[in-house]
């Protein structure tokens, strides 16, 4: 699950690769396995040089980098209820090309001013601390899988343990961090600025 986001008028250069005949339809003749793989990897090159096309994040990376966007933009006149709301759904509201820029622009001034870096080492930071702690809430878990199988058999899991260590596992859970899931990583940025000054506009769905 992610967000794809896709540009509304896109910059072109070249041709876009023609799709086998039936590639993702239950139709016959099937292109082979040959003739796909040339496909995608055309596509795939197609792409990296219209980069205005497309570009997707999962839902772990897009999260920091939908709140960044919403930091440096809140203060615009034109930001909306609306516009925030699309930074973190997959509804297919469109930005316009005017918006695009602007954002980019403000993520550009992020990276140029050192900002981006900072809050790449600052998570690295937080998912070092938060791995370390993650993997003593495992060894705890374990532990308390081992005292489950040892009444209810193998294989047992946490929701049928019996109630006390169940219990007992969902406390410990709820300790878990989540600080190392939502990475950030300048490049990331810097691939969505590339994006938003090819995409004339764009859609997250």
């Amino acid at each position: 699950m992610g967000m794809d986001i896709y540009g509304i008028n896109p910059v072109r250069r070249g041709d876009e690769p023609k799709r086998p005949d039936n590639m993702w339809e239950n139709k016959e003749p099937q292109p082979t396995r040959k003739e796909i793989d040339q496909y995608l990897e055309q596509k795939n090159a197609y792409e990296e040089k219209n980069a205005g096309i497309y570009f997707r994040n999962n839902v772990w990376w897009w999260r920091p980098l939908g709140a960044l966007i919403h930091e440096k933009i809140e203060k615009k006149d034109w930001f909306s209820e609306d516009h925030a709301k699309a930074l973190q759904d997959n509804s297919g509201f469109e930005w316009s090309e005017e918006e695009a820029k602007e954002i980019a622009d403000e993520l550009q001034s992020c990276v140029d001013s050192g900002e981006s870096n900072h809050r790449q080492d600052e998570w690295k930071r937080k998912a070092k601390v938060a791995r370390e702690w993650n993997d003593k809430i495992s060894k705890e878990e374990k532990k308390i899988q081992k005292q489950a199988e040892a009444i209810k058999g193998k294989n047992v899991v946490p929701m049928d343990y019996p109630p006390l260590l169940k219990k007992k596992w969902d406390d410990l859970y709820k300790t878990r961090s989540w600080e190392d899931s939502y990475p950030y990583d300048t490049e990331n940025v810097k691939e969505f600025i590339r994006f938003l000054r090819e995409c004339g506009g764009f859609r997250i769905c």
